[in-house]
């Protein structure tokens, strides 16, 4: 599985977490359970009963426990997060069912999200879902999606 080790593995001038850190700010890597760093867990082994949770529970649980805890620590009221791939999940799980997480967080980035959409009727998330190559797409949303 990924860790924030994606955010720490390229060259210092290439790796978000150094490139952010290097701008001024305060830059906590965050791990999901299940990966290398999780492996050493005070009260599970890698037994059946470690593996028992999901992408909701990372959702609903840890981001909000990470969250928090780096709000503790700073004493700052808000907190940006950047997320990648599954930490894209956790958090539109996470944001959207718990609006005092969401309140929280002043900026989302997502990097490769992971969602499913199939409930989606907006044409432009429509039109995205669809073309996978972005050459068909209408100009104006080539590189953004165009203001609400």
């Amino acid at each position: 599985l990924d860790s924030s080790f994606t955010f720490v593995s390229n060259f210092r001038n290439q790796s978000l977490a150094y490139v952010l850190a290097d701008a001024g700010f305060d830059v906590w890597l965050g791990n999901n359970r299940g990966t290398t760093w999780s492996r050493s867990h005070l009260d599970y082994s890698t037994d059946d009963e470690f593996w028992d949770f999901t992408w909701e529970d990372m959702g609903l649980y840890d981001l909000p426990a990470f969250a928090n805890h780096i709000l503790d620590i700073t004493g700052r009221s808000t907190v940006s997060y950047v997320g990648h791939s599954e930490g894209t999940t956790q958090a539109f799980v996470g944001f959207s069912k718990n609006q005092e997480v969401a309140k929280k967080v002043d900026y989302f980035g997502a990097l490769a999200p992971v969602a499913w959409t199939g409930h989606t009727t907006a044409e432009y998330f429509v039109a995205l879902a669809r073309e996978k190559s972005g050459r068909n797409l209408p100009q104006p949303w080539l590189h953004q999606l165009p203001p609400s």
